[in-house]
């Protein structure tokens, strides 16, 4: 039942979806590939965004590792089932809400770059409480952490790029 009561709740946004007048993505008469080729100039001309897109790139790169290693782990060295897998993606969720809420006022406290470098010391103690995981419990901890610590980088190169 819970699963039909959240697919009928979809079915509001799939039928504004389904009628929005929209825009194209791409101009009349562009093709994607030049357009994304315009894109990387752009890039490569603009000095100015290199160094938040290396930090962004470098931090997306690294801290990618627990999601992509964590359904081994959850398997193999905590002897979890599915449902205790999903539920560990679900601190990392839980992490990344807490950020959501608490990055604003951090960033005005102690400012964008603080929090970056804030943020990449808590991936890297969230990554090594992961490693070394003997429980549940201890998993959930640190992927609650590592979840804090993903939007709370991201989001902060994220507004550098932006405003740059």
């Amino acid at each position: 039942p819970v699963f039909f009561l959240n697919a009928g709740s979809f079915l509001g946004t799939v039928l504004v979806l389904a009628f929005w007048p929209g825009t194209p993505a791409v101009a009349p008469g562009r093709r994607i590939w030049p357009a994304v080729l315009e894109g990387l100039l752009y890039v490569r001309r603009a000095v100015h965004l290199h160094s938040p897109l290396l930090r962004l790139a470098g931090f997306a790169f690294a801290a990618s590792a627990p999601l992509a290693v964590l359904p081994l782990l959850a398997r193999e060295n905590l002897g979890l089932s599915a449902p205790e897998y999903g539920t560990l993606l679900g601190f990392f969720g839980a992490g990344s809400l807490a950020a959501g809420v608490a990055v604003p006022p951090l960033r005005r406290w102690v400012g964008g770059s603080a929090v970056v470098a804030g943020a990449a010391v808590l991936m890297a103690a969230g990554m090594a409480m992961l490693g070394a995981a003997g429980s549940f419990g201890t998993a959930a901890a640190a992927l609650t952490v590592c979840g804090f610590a993903w939007v709370s980088c991201l989001v902060n190169l994220n507004v550098a790029v932006q405003m740059s």
